[in-house]
């Protein structure tokens, strides 16, 4: 019953990412381009966004796995 509760806990607090929100970033000024394609492991996001002390950013994810950028 506690991993139940652990799902909904997380389910309700836990920032989830869409399509939809991932393209309304494209709208912020530091963000370059959101596009979207389809490989071995599915539907894949790449974004690339200027992170102030850090530069330019590419970020990749799955829309199932954690972000991951280089």
């Amino acid at each position: 019953m506690d991993a139940y509760i652990k799902k909904i806990y997380d389910m309700l607090y836990s920032p989830i990412i869409s399509p939809y929100n991932l393209l309304e970033n494209a709208k912020l000024d530091n963000y370059s381009y959101v596009k979207y394609y389809k490989n071995k492991i599915g539907l894949v996001a790449e974004m690339q966004c200027v992170i102030p002390g850090e530069g330019e950013r590419v970020f990749f994810t799955s829309l199932i796995k954690k972000i991951i950028y280089k």
